[in-house]
C-alpha cells in the first residue's frame, strides 16, 4: 500500500449527472490520519462539449477552504489509500496527469 505523506495530492471525482474534480493537498499526515486542504484548479472548458480539463495549483489553497483530518482508508481492494472527505467524495494520490471534468447546463 501506497503512504500518504505530506505534500502529496489527492484527487477526487463525484458527481452524479456531471463530473466534478477536486484537488486536496495533504498539510500534515501519520500513519492513520491526515490534515487536508482543498486547492485551487486550472480548467481548460469546452463549451461545445461540456468537458473540459483540469490540474491543481499546489500550494494554493481555496480561500474559504479549512483544514480537514481525515482517516486513511484503503479502496474496495484492500490496496490503494483512499480518503472519504464526505460520505459522497473519495480521493485518492493524483497521478500528475490532467483531470477531465464534465458540466451539466
Amino acid at each position: 500500500m501506497n503512504i500518504i505523506k505530506e505534500g502529496a495530492i489527492l484527487v477526487s471525482k463525484w458527481g452524479y449527472e456531471q463530473t466534478n474534480v477536486d484537488f486536496y493537498q495533504v498539510i500534515k499526515a501519520t500513519s492513520k490520519t491526515v490534515i487536508i486542504r482543498e486547492l485551487q484548479k486550472q480548467q481548460s472548458y469546452n463549451g461545445a462539449t461540456m468537458t473540459g480539463l483540469t490540474v491543481p495549483l499546489r500550494d494554493q489553497f481555496v480561500e474559504k477552504s479549512k483544514e480537514m483530518r481525515r482517516k486513511i482508508d484503503t479502496d474496495w481492494k484492500g490496496v490503494e489509500p483512499v480518503i472519504y472527505v464526505s460520505k459522497y467524495e473519495s480521493c485518492q494520490i493524483w497521478d500528475g496527469e490532467l483531470q477531465k471534468y464534465t458540466s451539466y447546463a
